[in-house]
């Protein structure tokens, strides 16, 4: 049983319009609670491909450059909404995969014969198909090995603690030479492991008009997801500096923006950095639906990153907005 004081709305297009803006795309925990999501769904492939090629770190630096190349080359990146291709830098190798929604082997099989024709020859390789559920459970790490899809979405899953840093960039051009040299040779340098995660970022993304939704950044060619995790808590500082040491390696050739998602508290002028655009009209949305800020948090909506340090107090006696919201 749920006491409150205040009031539950609807929200959509047509209710409350500039909520149902804001919430599309401008983080969590902001502006309201939520606590209904009505959703559409899409129909799911009936199979996924994948291919997957891996290279030894001595070619590391050539297979980045070619894999940034293929993303500003729109006679071969001109891919259909069906294929995602996407690499992985750790120290010890260097991993670029296709997946493939669609049903047309000769889409697949083409874009697989470009890939490799601008690539060293690869260590390893490997293609397998899955039907959705399969996939989808594999990639965030639940599969239990069974098959039994029902047994999986029926169980409460838990997990052990897990620690990690993640920082996250945009580019709108390819990484110089000399900062992949950098990136490399920091990379190279820490112990442990530092995963980055090369994600294109066009395609249906950038067709959506940018003020469609609060989510500013859909012009971008890719981002990097940079991610250290440590349980030791000794090594811990040591690998925090790592971390930050790689970014910085390739930070002047980004955008300086980096997607909401990756809350880090290192970032200053975060307003621009995950808002861009967005910046003046969510801080109005923020005014009209709390007021006294209390949702706040480090990084939270607000007109300057000094203030508002002080606002969490008298929670207890705050009032809340309670929302249905429904995502057509």
């Amino acid at each position: 049983q749920i006491f409150f004081v205040g009031e539950l709305i609807t929200i959509n297009k047509t209710h409350e319009p500039e909520l149902y803006w804001a919430l599309r795309g401008a983080g969590g925990g902001l502006f309201v609670i939520v606590t209904e999501f009505k959703i559409r769904l899409v129909k799911s492939p009936p199979l996924v491909r994948r291919f997957s090629s891996t290279w030894y770190p001595n070619v590391t630096k050539l297979v980045m450059q070619r894999y940034q190349s293929l993303l500003f080359d729109d006679k071969i990146s001109n891919f259909s909404n069906n294929l995602f291709l996407f690499m992985r830098v750790l120290k010890t190798h260097v991993a670029i995969s296709i997946l493939y929604f669609g049903i047309e082997f000769d889409e697949f099989n083409n874009t697989i014969s470009s890939l490799l024709a601008t690539l060293p020859t690869p260590n390893r390789t490997k293609l397998y198909e899955q039907d959705w559920l399969t996939f989808v459970y594999k990639l965030s790490g639940i599969a239990n090995g069974s098959g039994d899809h029902q047994l999986l979405l029926l169980d409460r899953l838990t997990y052990p603690t897990y620690h990690f840093k993640a920082k996250h960039l945009f580019y709108d051009r390819p990484i110089s030479s000399h900062n992949l040299d950098k990136f490399i040779d920091r990379l190279a340098s820490g112990d442990g492991e530092i995963t980055m995660i090369f994600l294109p970022w066009d395609g249906y993304l950038s067709t959506i008009p940018v003020d469609e939704t609060a989510f500013p950044h859909r012009h971008f060619k890719f981002g990097i997801q940079f991610q250290v995790s440590s349980n030791d808590e000794q090594h811990e500082k040591e690998q925090m500096n790592w971390l930050n040491q790689v970014y910085l390696a390739v930070y002047n050739d980004s955008t300086k923006h980096s997607y909401v998602n990756y809350i880090d508290r290192d970032v200053p002028n975060w307003m621009n950095v995950y808002h861009h655009t967005h910046q003046q009209r969510l801080i109005n949305i923020q005014h009209m639906y709390d007021k006294n800020n209390r949702f706040y948090f480090e990084k939270t909506i607000e007109e300057s990153n000094g203030g508002n340090q002080h606002i969490f107090l008298n929670f207890h006696l705050a009032s809340f907005v309670f929302v249905v919201f429904f995502i057509v």
